[in-house]
């Protein structure tokens, strides 16, 4: 059990959560990439129509390891803090009313 009313808690481990999944994300999002990177670039017979799917992919992919990285933790941080703020609260006021 984390104990939320040390504020310094949920920021260690969004940061150390953040660190330890940062390498396969990255590996994974970066080898798809450079993968689909000869589609992307051919001008061979047929190119015309592979070069938008493999730009919507490769763009796609950026924004998904963009989201898992920066956005994802942050917004778990967030509601952690919120929540752990109205729980706080709420606990304060039933032991109030004891």
């Amino acid at each position: 059990m984390i104990d939320w009313k040390i504020p310094d808690i949920p920021k260690l481990t969004v940061h150390s959560g953040a660190m330890s999944r940062l390498r396969t994300v990255l590996m994974t999002g970066l080898l798809a990439m450079f993968g689909l990177l000869p589609m992307a670039l051919s001008h061979s017979i047929g190119a015309e129509t592979q070069r938008p799917l493999a730009d919507m992919v490769i763009g796609g992919l950026i924004s998904a390891t963009l989201l898992t990285l920066l956005v994802l933790p942050s917004a778990y941080l967030w509601v952690v803090t919120r929540y752990g703020a109205l729980k706080s609260s709420a606990h304060e006021r039933e032991l109030s009313l004891d």
